[in-house]
């Protein structure tokens, strides 16, 4: 319908299309532009709203934002001001919030400011970033933050600036040949287990698949093996490995203890001639090593106490002490004998008072005489040592 007003008095005529609108103004006032939340924070938006044409009261407010789209919440709206207390939580990113005024006759204007909604926790571990004030080193996995277990990755997981802390650290051998059992140097302390290494350290031969032990306290001697005067592990025959006592010291080093005669009576005519041990490697206590009867040997050496009396090339290397024994003869008096080559046994000491020794195989009883003159005592508590280029013994009777 067209109204036509007409103007007396001369005055002027103004023609007013009834349908005419002007649309409404709106301005986001609040979040402002660039702010930021953190995911489940709490977000008031407010927005100021007029309509030129004076019908305020016409004119709605919705709020939505380009990532979540409508937004919910407790709104106001009255005096040309539009409020929300938004109920849901937004997701995080970068928001295009967005303020669109309607009015009743289908005017719109909007307003819009970027807001960044921020996950502390991405990873959700519970543990905010470091980046917002957290103490999680690494939020972009669950199983690194305060706490966790420092497992041994070389990561650190409890993020206190140490590495492995709660790793388990075990000392490792290389095995170079491959048979189980590393060498003992170089090791090293680690909670890993490389490829390579072992948690025993006692190959003789990391060269040689088929070799652990060394054959005797003389092969290890001057090696990196080599740790002084104490227990070994050595296997003369390549099959059956055994403990030792090693003499590193004495008259330069290498000698095999293979048997003690603590004067006990624990040795007799059967045991000399046998391969049979017996006891454990002891310089206090009886026994017959495995060395006895298995280790080859070139030099003795006879320990008693503070002395010591050193025989050089006895036998040819090739048998064992037992085997060099069990072919002596019977009353051996002088006929085989051998210079003292080093030691500290003085010719009182000796069996038959000057330094040349003398073996009695048969004389295993533990009688005071050796069967061939009176005066040919025993050495009491005698440890013999052989060296083979390899080999210790101790003998029960060194005379």
């Amino acid at each position: 319908m067209l109204l036509i007003l007409l103007m007396s008095c001369g005055g002027d005529v103004g023609l007013v299309a009834e349908g005419h609108n002007d649309p409404p103004h709106v301005e986001l006032l609040s979040p402002s532009s660039g702010a930021s939340l953190f995911v489940g924070d709490a977000l008031a938006v407010e927005a100021s709203y007029r309509d030129p044409d004076g019908d305020d009261a016409l004119v709605r407010v919705h709020w939505s934002s380009s990532l979540d789209g409508p937004l919910q919440g407790a709104s106001e709206l009255g005096g040309g001001l539009s409020s929300m207390d938004v109920s849901s939580a937004l997701n995080p990113g970068v928001h295009l919030l967005v303020a669109l005024a309607v009015d009743e006759r289908g005017g719109t204007d909007a307003d819009q400011v970027e807001l960044t909604v921020i996950n502390p926790d991405v990873d959700g571990d519970g543990y905010w970033a470091t980046a917002y004030g957290g103490d999680d080193c690494r939020d972009d996995n669950p199983t690194i933050h305060p706490g966790a277990e420092d497992i041994c990755d070389d990561v650190d997981q409890d993020c206190d600036g140490d590495v492995d802390e709660d790793a388990t650290v075990q000392t490792l051998y290389p095995d170079q040949d491959g048979d189980g059992t590393g060498a003992p140097e170089p090791s090293v302390e680690t909670c890993a287990w490389p490829d390579g290494w072992m948690l025993t350290g006692t190959d003789c031969d990391d060269a040689d698949a088929t070799r652990i032990d060394c054959v005797s306290c003389k092969a290890i001697r001057s090696t990196r093996w080599d740790q002084g005067d104490g227990l070994y592990t050595i296997d003369p025959v390549g099959t059956s490995p055994f403990p030792v006592y090693c003499d590193m010291t004495t008259g330069e080093g290498g000698w095999t203890l293979v048997g003690t005669n603590a004067f006990d009576r624990a040795w007799s005519n059967i045991l000399i001639l046998d391969d049979a041990a017996f006891g454990s490697a002891s310089l206090e206590r009886s026994h017959k090593s495995a060395a006895f009867s298995q280790v080859l040997f070139t030099d003795l050496m006879f320990e008693n106490g503070e002395m010591d009396a050193g025989y050089l090339s006895v036998d040819s290397g090739e048998r064992s002490y037992q085997e060099f024994q069990a072919q002596l003869d019977f009353y051996n008096c002088g006929e085989d004998s051998w210079a003292l080559s080093f030691g500290t046994l003085d010719a009182s000491r000796l069996c038959d008072g000057d330094t040349t020794l003398y073996i009695h195989p048969k004389d295993q009883d533990g009688g005071l005489y050796g069967g061939c003159e009176p005066g040919s005592i025993e050495c009491q508590g005698a440890a013999i040592v052989t060296h083979p280029r390899a080999a210790i013994v101790t003998h029960p009777h060194a005379c």
